[in-house]
């Protein structure tokens, strides 16, 4: 993952790069930076939208939505989803040669020809996080001392670093890459050891920690109901397999699981 010196310069570059430029990022401000056309996936579709604001693209796409939901609701006679046009189609092959009425198919004729088609309004797949209630712990909660730590002796990443972390505290470290930002989690949650000072827990303290490459960390042997089951014992197989499958879009969610 690029540091933000590394973001803007690479921002800069691809803004004065002579050639064509296909960027695929979640960075919404970066792309808002280089792109000249977005093009949304989804839906099995691509959908494409002029100019560099990735914010405004996406109020097009709700805009879109709104607009066909408008129509369909306002006139469902001059604004048809793709099987209504199938239904007029159908009155139109059966009757068009009907002596009695042909002057009613003729006018649909025409009038089917006027529809703009209308794609039935999607909303995109919201996963909804329920996490539970923490225990409310005493302060202090986690604290650095002093601490200094180094993967080799003659080059030290932190020296002397104090910090205080409370129940309610929310803290961003930011810093160039190989600033020790990961080592400084690390430290926090315990998986390294300072090589001097003192850090101290919460005798009750549970942490929870979802590393930038968590996937190299996960037994890619065994299967998601397995990994529940080892971290977090207690429950059944179908208990496991419903809390997963409260995260997976349901269009897939069966192959999701299939041994």
């Amino acid at each position: 993952m690029l540091d933000v010196p590394s973001i803007t310069f690479l921002s800069n570059y691809l803004q004065g790069y002579p050639s064509t430029v296909l960027v695929v990022s979640h960075d919404r401000a970066f792309l808002n930076e280089v792109a000249t056309d977005i093009i949304h996936q989804h839906s099995e579709r691509l959908d494409y939208y002029k100019g560099a604001n990735f914010g405004g693209s996406i109020g097009d796409m709700d805009a879109q939505v709104t607009l066909a939901n408008i129509l369909l609701v306002a006139d469902p006679i001059e604004y048809v989803l793709p099987n209504k046009a199938d239904h007029v189609q159908a009155f139109i092959d059966k009757f068009r040669y009907n002596a009695a009425k042909s002057s009613e198919a003729q006018s649909r004729i025409k009038k089917l020809e006027r529809m703009p088609v209308l794609e039935a309004p999607e909303s995109d797949y919201v996963v909804h996080f329920k996490f539970p209630d923490v225990e409310k712990l005493s302060p202090p909660i986690v604290q650095m001392s002093e601490i200094s730590f180094g993967y080799s002796k003659d080059k030290p990443l932190l020296k002397n670093v104090d910090l205080d972390v409370q129940l309610d505290s929310r803290i961003g470290i930011v810093g160039p890459n190989g600033a020790g930002k990961t080592t400084v989690l690390k430290l926090l949650t315990g998986q390294l050891e300072p090589t001097s000072g003192l850090l101290s827990q919460h005798a009750r303290l549970r942490i929870g920690y979802f590393a930038q490459h968590h996937v190299d960390a996960l037994d890619l042997t065994t299967s998601a109901v397995s990994f529940m089951a080892k971290t977090y014992p207690g429950k059944t197989d179908e208990e496991y397999r419903r809390h997963l499958g409260a995260y997976v879009e349901p269009s897939v969610k069966f192959t999701c699981f299939d041994a």
